[in-house]
């Protein structure tokens, strides 16, 4: 397999712009073919996705206080793997199930950016009293199919009528519109703490974009959720450290993906609040 890319630069005195284009492929996993579940099909004639991505960006620093890296990108996913509802034996009367085949083409377009801000520079802080960054990366996402065909039904049993739609401008699974990090880091000679939030928008859990989940919670829309983290290190004695890490600081109930069996059906839950601690030693 041969794949293309060219890429360019153009620097500027502390910041620089930058172009790039990519051939992609994605050859069938193991994992593409394993179902996760019983009640999972996966398409016997499943075939690699290939595709291309495009970024165009500007990045560098100003002063003595700001870095930053701001981007625009296009990806595009052709004969991509996901799953769609079908029902036994192509009869609407009976139960539906999973399969995993090749949906069509989607395209993945948005915006990028980083920025960190050091507080204590730019207010021309005195170095005694630590210094403290603001930092963020931020992420809009607009992930689209732009060509599906597939079947759908109207009526009910046993006046039914299956006709093939194309579910063209249908939003990609498990693809967020927005995915940002924010956080606020101190630091004072041996000591430093983090404190950040993680942001992501609701999602679909399924190419047809089910809003409402069914009864056995498989499919439908998940929610979106916004956890806290903080972390603290102390360092001492030159070759000692404390590190300290709470996850989730608020202990926010929230999901990110769904199952079709084990351990689902349904919902699948993250985990909630954890804290670790530790001591290190550099020998």
């Amino acid at each position: 397999m041969f794949l293309a890319g060219i890429g360019f630069e153009y620097k500027l005195k502390t910041s620089n712009f930058y172009a790039n284009i990519s051939q992609a492929y994605r050859p069938v996993l193991f994992s593409d073919i394993t179902p996760p579940a019983t009640t999972d099909v996966i398409d016997e004639n499943l075939q690699d996705a290939n595709g291309f991505n495009a970024d165009l960006g500007y990045r560098g620093s100003f002063f003595d206080f700001i870095n930053f890296d701001v981007s625009t990108f296009y990806i595009q996913y052709n004969n991509r793997i996901g799953t769609i509802r079908r029902f036994i034996d192509d009869d609407p009367a009976k139960a539906t199930y999973q399969y995993r085949t090749n949906l069509g083409t989607s395209a993945n377009k948005g915006i990028e950016s980083y920025i960190d801000l050091n507080i204590s520079n730019a207010l021309k802080m005195n170095n005694e009293f630590g210094d403290l960054n603001l930092f963020a990366t931020l992420a809009f996402i607009n992930a689209e199919y732009v060509d599906f065909k597939t079947t759908s039904i109207t009526g009910t049993v046993p006046n039914v009528i299956i006709k093939e739609v194309n579910l063209k401008n249908n939003k990609v699974e498990f693809a967020p519109r927005q995915i940002h990090n924010i956080g606020l880091t101190y630091s004072l000679k041996g000591f430093s703490t983090t404190m950040q939030t993680r942001i992501s928008s609701e999602v679909f859990s399924d190419a047809t974009n089910t809003e409402i989940a069914n009864s056995t919670g498989t499919i439908g829309k998940i929610d979106g959720y916004q956890v806290y983290d903080l972390s603290m290190e102390y360092k001492f004695l030159k070759n000692y450290n404390f590190r300290l890490s709470i996850n989730n600081l608020t202990d926010i109930e929230y999901a990110t993906r769904r199952a079709g069996g084990y351990p689902g059906p349904g919902l699948i839950p993250s985990e909630g609040r954890t804290v670790n601690l530790g001591i290190g030693i550099k020998l």
